[in-house]
């Protein structure tokens, strides 16, 4: 896979996987078009943005496979860079085209390290189920949006909790907004009633694998230890790239 990446109207930090390097404004458009020859094994990779040293941190997770080219182009109305796919058999004509013409001034995929980290860091990655984690707006099947300021649902429900109680003697109506994107990551509560069985209190409460087995694997990852592994990258890697509080 292939990469455009339009000039920037500010100094940029870039990143694809866990490599970045700083485009300045002045330069962005003196010899820097994207990033080519992305592998496609492994075939999960992020492409992430900050525009300054204390501005948000936002990406795009992605399938290299889903296209041989992806393009980002800056918009203004919501200051971030917004990705596009070739959508027919023309536009993937105008991509190749463009692809021919700009090929020496791109950024070549770092090499992979002798530790193949990359690969390493999404072994369990699974794309469907970063799709069901990331379900919103801005999350199209083919590209999974997420940054700093994200929350997850488990955050928004504890949220609702506290302005409740807090607001229990008003009538005013506490309203947390659904259409603003979410992690859905599993909800893991220890000290929980699901967590304890109600004659093996002592025991569940000390060893939580009756949980984990009967809970957790069983209700939100198919009886799947790998599962599970991959939703815990995928939150360490949301924490380490975005600073992502709720991962």
């Amino acid at each position: 896979m292939h990469i455009f990446i339009d000039n920037s109207p500010v100094d940029l930090t870039i990143g694809i996987d866990h490599f970045s390097f700083e485009i300045s404004k002045d330069r962005s458009n003196q010899g820097f078009y994207g990033i080519k020859n992305i592998p496609v094994d492994p075939s999960i990779h992020v492409i992430h943005f900050q525009h300054s040293d204390n501005g948000i941190r936002y990406g795009y997770w992605f399938e290299s496979d889903i296209s041989e080219y992806l393009q980002f182009k800056y918009s203004a109305q919501e200051e971030i860079f917004v990705p596009s796919v070739p959508s027919d058999d023309q536009e993937a004509n105008s991509y190749y085209n463009k692809f021919q013409e700009l090929n020496y001034l791109m950024l070549g995929y770092p090499s992979i390290d002798e530790g193949d980290t990359w690969y390493t860091l999404t072994r369990y990655l699974k794309w469907k189920e970063l799709v069901h984690i990331s379900e919103n707006k801005k999350c199209n099947r083919q590209l999974i949006y997420v940054d700093s300021s994200m929350t997850t649902r488990e955050e928004n429900t504890l949220l609702s909790k506290v302005l409740k109680t807090r607001n229990k003697d008003t009538e005013q109506e506490i309203i947390i907004p659904s259409a603003e994107p979410i992690l859905n990551y599993t909800p893991i509560v220890f000290k929980s009633v699901a967590a304890m069985r109600s004659d093996h209190k002592t025991e569940d409460y000390l060893d939580k694998s009756w949980y984990l087995k009967n809970v957790i694997l069983q209700q939100y990852h198919y009886n799947s230890m790998r599962s599970l592994f991959g939703e815990l990258q995928f939150a360490l890697l949301n924490a380490v790239f975005f600073g992502n509080y709720g991962s």
